[in-house]
């Protein structure tokens, strides 16, 4: 039972019932991805902070390129109170960096996946590679696919890839992030 002292108390009753919605979206998240530790601590709550404010970034990329600073990224995410982090995948390579950033960071999750603009590599040879990470815990879903034609890359071979890795989370029953860009007709239809 919160306790709200001071300037808090006229508020007492909508800040228990907001504490007790973000508890149970916290308690959801524990139970499907067995829980997690912000920034090294669990998050709780008193007089002094009735409002706990999480910020999470859904779709970051750690494994960009070579030369990224990718661990200075991350101090930064925290230093700006991130809590949460979800590094996306855009290859085979990436998933593979993504799963190996992941492990070490108490608060980054990870998908696995092939960006459309990679779309040559959505195999079934490169599915069975990455498959085994997707029994990691940290691994929390299928991505990133989708449909981009931004650049002109070969449509129907966006579609075929896009609609394999769609199969292919199902397969694993679990969610995929979509990309779309300049395709709405095709990603709508």
């Amino acid at each position: 039972m919160l306790t709200c002292v001071n300037k808090y108390n006229k508020y007492k009753v909508t800040i228990q019932c907001l504490l007790t919605w973000v508890n149970k979206i916290i308690n959801r998240i524990n139970r499907i991805w067995g829980g997690f530790v912000a920034n090294g601590v669990v998050k709780t709550y008193h007089a002094r902070t009735p409002l706990l404010i999480m910020f999470t970034d859904t779709h970051c990329h750690f494994a960009e390129h070579e030369g990224y600073d990718k661990d200075g990224a991350y101090a930064r995410a925290l230093e700006n109170k991130v809590d949460l982090m979800i590094d996306v995948a855009f290859d085979v390579a990436s998933s593979f960096q993504s799963e190996k950033f992941a492990k070490d960071k108490e608060n980054v999750y990870f998908l696995a996946g092939i960006h459309p603009d990679a779309f040559e590599e959505v195999t079934e040879e490169n599915l069975a590679l990455i498959k085994p990470i997707f029994s990691n815990p940290k691994c929390v879903g299928v991505g990133e696919i989708g449909l981009d034609y931004h650049y002109g890359k070969d449509k129907d071979g966006q579609k075929s890839a896009f609609v394999r890795q769609i199969v292919f989370a199902n397969e694993l029953k679990l969610p995929f992030s979509v990309h779309s860009r300049d395709c709405t007709e095709d990603m709508v239809n």
